[in-house]
């Protein structure tokens, strides 16, 4: 039986993002987002096309209040995404779309 639509979401969604991984495929990872209205997060994906730098303390903050947590062997935490960010450059992007892609009920690919 197919589940009721409710008008207040849950606060946190999961969503499987292919993190890009220089010189291999990319790797799927389960991250846990926070929902948002759809204004803020049009206005979230306005200010990550918006900003000035790329890459560093910016995108770590940015993503940090999007991302509740995830399914990687080290624990979630503000230190360890911006070694993710850092290790992984392409990684940022990916969650941003991921996180629309889920938010949006978006399907990628064929």
């Amino acid at each position: 039986m197919a589940s009721k639509l409710k008008l207040q979401p849950n606060p946190t969604f999961k969503f499987k993002v292919e993190i890009p991984v220089p010189g291999c495929e990319a790797v799927p990872v389960e991250f846990e987002f926070r929902h948002r209205v759809a204004a803020d997060a049009y206005k979230f994906y306005g200010e990550w096309l918006a900003r000035d730098e790329f890459g560093g303390d910016g995108d770590t903050e940015m993503l940090y209040a999007l991302i509740a947590g995830w399914d990687i062997e080290e624990d979630y935490s503000r230190d360890n995404l911006a070694l993710l960010l850092a290790n992984y450059p392409a990684a940022g992007q990916a969650l941003v779309d991921g996180y629309l892609d889920g938010l949006l009920n978006r399907r990628r690919g064929n």
